[in-house]
């Protein structure tokens, strides 16, 4: 499904795809914080988007790395 896109320098069409592979540790163990943990997901994304004559597509990594606190 596209998504539309619309700034001060142009306005177009666009598309995304990703893929992620992820993992979360809990770090009760090695922090005296039981509910405390680490996770990372990291995949690839292919975005393409199109304005008015020109378009550019590619694919990149992309990784995200969060602490969460569960309460």
């Amino acid at each position: 499904m596209p998504f539309f896109f619309s700034t001060e320098n142009a306005k177009g069409v666009g598309y995304a795809a990703e893929a992620f592979v992820g993992a979360e540790y809990f770090l009760g163990n090695l922090t005296q914080i039981k509910n405390l943990t680490l996770s990372a997901d990291i995949g690839p994304a292919y975005i393409a988007l199109a304005t008015e004559g020109e378009k550019e597509a590619g694919v990149d990594t992309i990784l995200n790395v969060s602490l969460n606190w569960y309460f």
